[in-house]
């Protein structure tokens, strides 16, 4: 019997852990935003990549789960896919 509640307790700490810790829209806008500067190779490239970014963010499908958030991508034909988890996001494809 102590043991089911302390392995209760441990999937209940957890899923709250998950829930408080689930990232936002604003951030996976930030993440893009960072992730674009930090792989430019020059100031076009960068301006590109910026430009990139804030387009990305117009054409973004965001859903959360509550333990989770999922995001996806659309630039043109191409698709990138996203699970945000512990304040992180996580690229998929």
């Amino acid at each position: 019997m102590n043991r089911r509640v302390v392995v209760g307790a441990i999937g209940i700490v957890l899923l709250l852990l998950l829930a408080v810790t689930v990232p936002d829209e604003e951030s996976f806008a930030t993440m893009l935003r960072t992730n674009a500067r930090e792989n430019s190779k020059g100031f076009f490239d960068s301006v590109a990549k910026a430009i990139s970014a804030t387009i990305q963010t117009h054409t973004v499908t965001y859903h959360n789960y509550v333990i989770f958030a999922t995001a996806e991508t659309h630039l043109g034909s191409s698709r990138s896919r996203y699970v945000g988890l512990l304040g992180n996001w996580f690229e998929l494809d």
